[in-house]
């Protein structure tokens, strides 16, 4: 959805040109990010009312302005920040306390569990967008947690980060992991596996889009 809404201005503007520049300009501030298109020199109307950028903005909770001038025309896009919610599933209360200072001031918000019976009545309560979890829990197999997370319902979707002192990256991705992390970590590394797997989960969901 935000490909497309950056997209279609764009593709608006450019069409609508035989030469000159088009300019992008991305700002953030709070919770919300300004994003302002522009082209020079532009000879066309604003986009209509019911122009499909607009409509999938507005969608988003985002808000949309067209400003023209002689020879210029912007598209100024306002959209809500909204941050990724990660489930960490590990005991070591060190290891937590760890990743919590790593995605402080991030774009990921952080919920921790000590133990995995009850992680899915976690997931059932915050809905986390990726779940990072280690093998060696204190009351449950964390295979077998593995191998439920991938197959339940409610969390069969949610990209899974296995990050373990276990040197098995080929099983933990066969049971279902989507990126396999080992220990010990450091900030950059957890941020990048983080940064990767949301990736890959938009991109999947890019192709089912397409297949529908």
């Amino acid at each position: 959805i935000l490909s497309q809404i950056l997209l279609a201005p764009i593709s608006y503007l450019v069409r609508a040109m035989t030469g000159g520049t088009v300019e992008v300009e991305a700002r953030g501030s709070g919770s919300e990010v300004r994003v302002t298109i522009a082209g020079t020199p532009v000879a066309c109307p604003p986009p209509p009312a019911g122009w499909l950028a607009r409509e999938l903005l507005a969608s988003q909770g985002g808000r949309l302005r067209c400003d023209a001038g002689a020879d210029t025309l912007a598209v100024d896009m306002t959209m809500p920040l909204r941050r990724t919610r990660v489930l960490i599933v590990d005991d070591n209360e060190d290891l937590v306390y760890l990743y919590r200072r790593c995605l402080t001031g991030s774009r990921y918000n952080m919920a921790s569990l000590s133990q995995g019976s009850t992680i899915f009545e976690e997931i059932e309560a915050i809905r986390p967008d990726v779940i990072v979890l280690d093998l060696m829990l204190p009351d449950v197999d964390g295979w077998q947690l593995l191998a439920e997370l991938h197959e339940h319902p409610a969390s069969r979707d949610i990209p899974l980060i296995v990050c373990s002192v276990v040197r098995e990256e080929d099983l933990a991705l066969a049971l279902g992991a989507t990126t396999y992390l080992p220990k010990p970590v450091q900030c950059h590394q957890l941020i990048a596996a983080l940064d990767q797997t949301m990736l890959m989960r938009a991109a999947a969901g890019d192709r089912r889009a397409i297949g529908r």
